[in-house]
């Protein structure tokens, strides 16, 4: 059986410090982040260049990838390493899964200083995984991170499934946390 459960997050604050709290011993980081539109806008920001960080990449500049096209933009590499400016968006892929260079504690230190440059998007933390399939996992963290200039709400769901051997004790550090700051509890979900 999989638990759920959800808080409502009230600002950046409390999502760097929900982040920080998520075990070191946790294996991988996938999501996104993208930069807000103001910065975009200002043209400090390269629109279609980001970064790759990741288990097999470490940190790479691409370009974005078209879902329609299926092709991926050429990345503006001078724009971020002789102009110095920021990525549209950081892409997280498996980041910290057993690599020395690129470990947990590193992609969750780059999520946080996007974050507070107000990169919004969604990062899904993983305990680890069953039998070698990336999404049977035992215990996970997404983190919803809504655009503050659309109004747009954020949202923490931690879920633990005992089918991998989870149990709540694998979430407890992240569940204290969000009741210390006194997270306004959504539905739960039993799935």
């Amino acid at each position: 059986m999989k638990i759920k459960l959800i808080f409502e997050i009230p600002g950046d604050e409390a999502a760097i410090k929900l982040i920080e709290t998520i075990p070191s011993s946790w294996a991988w980081l996938d999501g996104v982040l993208s930069a807000p539109e103001n910065l975009l806008n200002a043209g400090f920001v390269l629109a279609e260049t980001g970064y790759n960080i990741g288990r097999f990449h470490n940190a790479t500049i691409i370009g974005h990838y078209d879902n329609k096209t299926q092709k991926r933009a050429t990345p503006d590499i001078g724009g971020i390493l002789v102009d110095q400016k920021l990525p549209e968006f950081i892409l997280f892929d498996e980041a910290g899964y057993d690599d020395n260079f690129n470990h947990l504690n590193l992609a969750k230190e780059i999520a946080i200083g996007y974050i507070k440059r107000f990169y919004r998007g969604v990062l899904f933390f993983f305990k680890d995984c069953y039998d070698n399939n990336k999404y049977d996992n035992s215990a996970r963290c997404d983190l919803f991170l809504g655009r503050i200039e659309h109004g747009e709400t954020s949202r923490i769901e931690l879920a633990w499934n005992d089918k991998y051997r989870g149990k709540q004790e694998d979430i407890d550090p992240i569940l204290t946390v969000c009741r210390n700051l006194g997270l306004k509890e959504l539905l739960p979900k039993e799935d």
